[in-house]
């Protein structure tokens, strides 16, 4: 009799208790892992978000993010941007210092650090970050275009150039930089610094020769006074006197500098 009872028991257990649970994982089924395919696209959730500026909502995917997929690299890099764009500044430099606790030597959270540090007006305690960035640079060529970049973003050009300078007495190599460099020179109007870069491109001879003698006269037009450039390419002629293409360049300035001197009929 007992075993009958067991027996009849034992239908009424599964269409009760295990029927409901079969019930509630067709109804709520449990949660794939997290792919590398949710992260991507999640990833680029946001940055539509930062892109049209709402910030906040992208804030919250980033931190439901991170609840799954802990300090990965891509997410703290949004973060990053998220702060930076809704100039919650101290966020950013908490979020950068947790980072250069398990990276000290960061070239890029030092970068960054010292871009917090000045938009927060602290010019000194920027330029001491920036720097160390310099000094962490190392052989990598990139990185001392990076930190010139921060320089230049905000108008600090003599900073810019030093660490391009610097960096080519770092590496022994006197063309280095040199489109970098004249970038610079001609942002501010310096044409003949400018010239001189270009220069340096030519003797090296890496470049095509007469793309940048082309280059070199449409500077000297540009220039206000022309006659300048002629003196640059005369002192390189005097180091380099069996350059065919220094006396062509020459030759073309001539006829600007005369272009500029005749008197208007």
């Amino acid at each position: 009799m007992r075993n009958k009872v067991i027996i009849l028991l034992i239908p009424l257990f599964f269409a009760s208790g295990f029927g409901l649970y079969a019930q509630n994982i067709e109804i709520n089924p449990p949660r794939p892992a997290k792919s590398d395919d949710y992260l991507k696209q999640s990833l680029k959730t946001v940055k539509k978000l930062i892109r049209v500026g709402n910030y906040d909502r992208a804030l919250n995917l980033l931190m439901s993010m991170k609840k799954s997929f802990g300090n990965r690299k891509e997410i703290i890099d949004e973060l990053k941007n998220v702060y930076r764009n809704k100039k919650d500044y101290s966020s950013l430099k908490n979020l950068i210092l947790n980072e250069l606790k398990t990276n000290p030597d960061s070239f890029m959270a030092i970068c960054q650090l010292a871009e917090v540090y000045f938009l927060t007006d602290s010019l000194d305690t920027a330029k001491k970050y920036w720097e160390k960035a310099f000094e962490l640079a190392g052989p990598s060529e990139s990185r001392y275009i990076i930190l010139a970049g921060y320089y230049r973003s905000y108008g600090f050009y003599d900073e810019a150039v030093s660490v391009y300078r610097r960096a080519r007495a770092i590496f022994k190599k006197p063309q280095l930089f040199s489109r970098e460099l004249s970038d610079i020179f001609l942002s501010r109007r310096d044409y003949k610094g400018a010239v001189a870069e270009y220069l340096r491109l030519l003797e090296n001879g890496t470049e095509k020769k007469t793309k940048i003698s082309k280059r070199i006269v449409s500077i000297a037009s540009e220039a206000d006074k022309p006659g300048e450039i002629e003196q640059v390419i005369n002192s390189a002629i005097k180091n380099n006197p069996d350059n065919p293409i220094l006396y062509s360049i020459l030759y073309r300035i001539n006829i600007l500098c005369l272009l500029y001197t005749s008197p208007s009929p």
